[in-house]
């Protein structure tokens, strides 16, 4: 939610390999109004054949003998080919000012239940590049590339309630340090218990059946904010048909 840009110092995590000596510091710039989106599910290989899941569910063009063999990471997709075939792929199914952006927090401080919490809904405008890292001059043509995993989301969410929302939930726990009647675990919208994947490993698709899912819980949550949080809640509840017809990331 930052109304500013920064950019962010990046080291890629093997560089103490030599593989990786010819990678320089680079930078990933922050958007305003931006998350950072990284698919962890689809950059995981398989222990059987080293091909990802994803990439054989989606058909992906998937070189498993680009890999490095890297003894202390067999996990992890490490070929800058092989790891924009993924990216690309997922980013790609997002479409710009159409599709729907989900947040949500692993713990807050509402509640102690373990499921994720849904922390805001808005549209995705636009889906940055892909980032390179940077590397030392006269590196050989055959040394080892690598994307950074993660990509700009620029979403519509904004302090004022136009186009997406962060639920009120800083607003709820000052209330409650006043008013100890107010139950804040029946005022958070939790993600569906049966689609924990979709929101589990960083950013990942959800359905259409698991959008509309969350959004009607949103709707009747925030009818019941209403009533306990001041602020122009109705025009959030009133946006959700809106958003029912969108796609969702």
């Amino acid at each position: 939610m930052a109304p500013f840009g920064y950019t962010r110092r990046v080291r890629h995590p093997y560089s103490h390999d030599p593989r990786y000596k010819h990678f320089q510091e680079s930078g990933f710039h922050h958007a305003a109004f931006s998350a950072a989106a990284v698919p962890f599910a689809w950059m995981m290989k398989s222990s059987d054949d080293g091909i990802p899941d994803r990439a054989k569910a989606y058909k992906v063009d998937f070189r498993p003998e680009l890999e490095p063999d890297l003894e202390f990471d067999k996990l992890w997709v490490q070929e800058r080919r092989n790891q924009l075939a993924m990216l690309d792929t997922f980013f790609g199914a997002i479409t710009p000012e159409e599709s729907l952006v989900f947040f949500y927090a692993k713990r807050t401080p509402l509640t102690d239940d373990g499921r994720r919490v849904i922390v805001g809904v808005g549209r995705v405008l636009k889906v940055d590049p892909s980032v390179e890292y940077i590397y030392e001059k006269g590196a050989p043509s055959d040394a080892m590339r690598c994307v950074l995993w993660e990509r700009n989301l620029h979403h519509s969410i904004r302090p004022e309630i136009k186009d997406g929302f962060l639920l009120p939930y800083h607003d709820l726990i000052d209330l409650a340090a006043k008013d100890p009647s107010i139950d804040l675990s029946s005022l958070v919208l939790h993600a569906p218990e049966e689609h924990w994947d979709a929101f589990s490993m960083g950013t990942e698709h959800v359905t259409h059946d698991q959008a509309i899912t969350v959004l009607l819980a949103c709707a009747s949550l925030l009818e019941r904010l209403e009533k306990v949080v001041p602020g122009n809640w109705s025009a959030a509840r009133v946006r959700i048909p809106e958003k029912l017809g969108g796609h969702s990331t």
